[in-house]
């Protein structure tokens, strides 16, 4: 059984049960993010030309994995307010009993767009701001006035009930700051916060090279640092490094978020098929097109090679440290994406914790002992 998080609750699914779509409705975005894995072309509206699916062939792929075991899906992108015909998806969700997540960086979220969200129910909307200040998160974001747009659309999801969790990535000059982002987010009424590490792909990757995102070490480090300083903030704050890490009390409380790559499937907006949007990246990743025929997804799901590897060799043949760790049944490895897009390897150890690993501060106590290791 896969093992998945939705919020607090641990659900686990059939082997073979396709719960989740992450349906990329835009591949474009009104932001350029330093950080961005998939870095997106910039628009700062939709045009006829860019061919994205409609909402109409959107709902169809939707329909058609119902069948699968479809309970939830998440609109992503790019940017998905860049569109503003979503309503149509977000109600037909609701009559299916299906669970919709946004991920959005707030900019474009008017109090319309923020009444829309609460009429239909969403059950996680995801808000990203990565600065306490206009400077830094404008900076981070790449658009003066982007932090005063993302703040005013949080408060209008707030103000019309929904609930926002507050994404924040990490990088260097935000790191010092966490104090202060704890402040602000008190002031605006965000009760959930997720922090997390900046991927090694795309734009992520440039920084990373540039010497502007935390090292391994400090990661940890600011993780002892943050329960700390998170004490009297009336919510949860999380940190988003892998499992392995996480004292028992954590996991216990949040249940560690792992992906559930066995029971995940990506929808990019030209209706292609891929583990999540990689495959934007990734051409090894693309498993095929359900634009004009939905009912091939039920055929891409049960007989692809590189899902069936997934099934097949996931945890079983993970490899270096990730091959041994007390949580592999569980983690998966982490983000077979990321390892895949910088290996070419679907097997390969997470290279956080390989890294800790090599460097000799993986945490002994998650291991497998020796004589357990078969």
């Amino acid at each position: 059984m896969a093992v998945c998080e939705k919020g607090k609750r641990v659900v686990q699914y059939p082997p073979e049960s396709l719960n989740s779509l992450y349906i990329n409705v835009t591949r474009f975005c009104n932001l350029g993010c330093k950080h961005c894995w998939l870095a997106p072309p910039r628009r700062e509206e939709l045009k006829e030309e860019d061919r994205e699916m409609s909402i109409k062939e959107i709902i169809a792929i939707v329909k058609a994995t119902q069948e699968l075991g479809l309970d939830s899906i998440k609109l992503t992108g790019g940017e998905p307010l860049l569109r503003n015909d979503l309503e149509d998806l977000l109600r037909f969700c609701l009559d299916s009993d299906i669970e919709v997540d946004v991920e959005t960086n707030g900019t474009l979220v008017s109090k319309k767009v923020a009444r829309m969200f609460a009429k239909y129910e969403l059950n996680h909307i995801s808000v990203s701001l990565d600065g306490f200040s206009e400077e830094k998160h404008d900076f981070f974001r790449g658009q003066k006035g982007a932090f005063k747009l993302t703040v005013k659309g949080i408060e209008n999801l707030i103000n019309e009930g929904c609930h926002v969790q507050v994404i924040t990535s990490l990088y260097k000059e935000n790191l010092k700051g966490f104090p202060y982002f704890l402040r602000l987010m008190r002031k605006l009424n965000v009760s959930d916060i997720k922090i997390n590490t900046i991927c090694s792909i795309g734009r992520g990757e440039a920084l990373k090279n540039a010497g502007l995102t935390p090292t391994v070490r400090e990661i940890l480090d600011f993780s002892k640092k943050l329960r700390k300083m998170s004490e009297n903030f009336p919510g949860s704050v999380y940190l988003d490094i892998p499992i392995a890490f996480k004292a028992l009390a954590e996991i216990k409380h949040h249940g560690g978020h792992v992906c559930a790559i066995k029971n995940i499937l990506g929808i990019l907006s030209d209706g292609s098929v891929s583990i999540c949007g990689i495959g934007y990246l990734d051409e090894d990743l693309l498993f095929g097109n359900v634009r004009s025929q939905p009912s091939l997804l039920k055929e891409i799901w049960l007989n692809n090679p590189v899902l069936n590897r997934i099934r097949e060799e996931i945890p079983s043949k993970l490899e270096g440290v990730c091959g041994i760790c007390v949580f592999r049944n569980r983690c998966f490895g982490n983000c077979i994406a990321e390892s895949y897009y910088n290996t070419r390897r679907l097997t390969a150890p997470y290279w956080f914790c390989q890294k800790a690993y090599v460097e000799g501060f993986f945490p002994s106590t998650r291991l497998i002992p020796e004589a357990l290791r078969t």
